[in-house]
């Protein structure tokens, strides 16, 4: 390659370079305005040790372009609520790189009455999963509860006599971080994922994910398994009561077929 062509691609590159990061930028700025004024969300980047939260949460600052993709991703996640429902429970937001609990990793936790915690360095570039988006429901589910009244005896009583939860913090970060390869002997018990049967917090948290993420999937799984049905019924119903306008997106979601 000649001189003249190396100075061409390096100035080419350096371009490139230069608006990518204008891009992430202004995606930053624009979706930041954007879920701001949409939830009343207070939204931080700081380091999450600063935030002053639960000493047991640690957690690095993340890349500029994770921000980004992440703020995409909860954007995506708010269409699934009706407005008044942030009016009600503005979240806080605070958006890390990695994210531990206790030194465990974990991509998201939250801390009533305000704080959702959620990591970015599970995100690739191209790879659209929807982790984001089912963590934001899964941590916001947990302020809900926190501020409206969950039918939790409702709820236990649909649990099978010989299930019970781990009570240590040690314990219960490690069921959450042991994964199945079969699920069907947790859906048997009631619980939409292995992860769900770590908490009572959890298996809530669990079904707002899919009720909110993915109702054609809890759809599919109550019309297989009585007890998910159940709970199913008691997680719809529970959202609805918040904010009737529920209703009909979970109808037009398919949940239908779930009463």
């Amino acid at each position: 390659m000649t001189a003249k062509r190396l100075i061409f691609a390096s100035a080419a590159a350096a371009l490139i370079a230069a608006a990518a990061f204008a891009w992430v930028e202004w995606r930053i700025s624009t979706l930041t305005t954007k879920l701001t004024s949409l939830t009343g969300a207070t939204l931080t980047t700081t380091s999450v040790a600063e935030l002053g939260l639960d000493p047991r949460i640690d957690g690095t600052s993340p890349s500029r372009w994770q921000l980004a993709l992440a703020l995409g991703a909860i954007d995506d996640a708010l269409a699934a609520y009706p407005p008044d429902t942030f009016r009600q429970v503005p979240p806080g937001l605070a958006i890390a790189g990695e994210l531990t609990i206790s030194g465990t990793r974990v991509g998201g936790t939250v801390q009533p009455p305000l704080w959702i915690i959620l990591a970015t360095d599970y995100i690739v570039p191209g790879q659209h999963d929807g982790f984001v988006q089912r963590a934001f429901h899964h941590e916001y589910s947990s302020l809900l509860v926190a501020s409206y009244p969950f039918p939790r005896e409702q709820w236990s009583a649909l649990l099978p006599a010989d299930v019970s939860f781990p009570t240590d913090d040690r314990d219960r970060l490690a069921a959450a971080t042991t994964y199945a390869i079969d699920l069907q002997p947790y859906y048997k018990a009631g619980f939409v994922s292995d992860y769900g049967a770590s908490s009572l917090e959890n298996d809530i948290n669990t079904y707002a994910e899919l009720l909110l993420h993915a109702p054609e999937d809890l759809a599919r799984l109550a019309r297989d398994h009585a007890l998910i049905r159940q709970k199913a019924l008691l997680i719809r119903r529970y959202y609805e009561d918040i904010d009737p306008a529920f209703v009909s997106k979970f109808t037009a979601a398919g949940l239908g077929s779930v009463d």
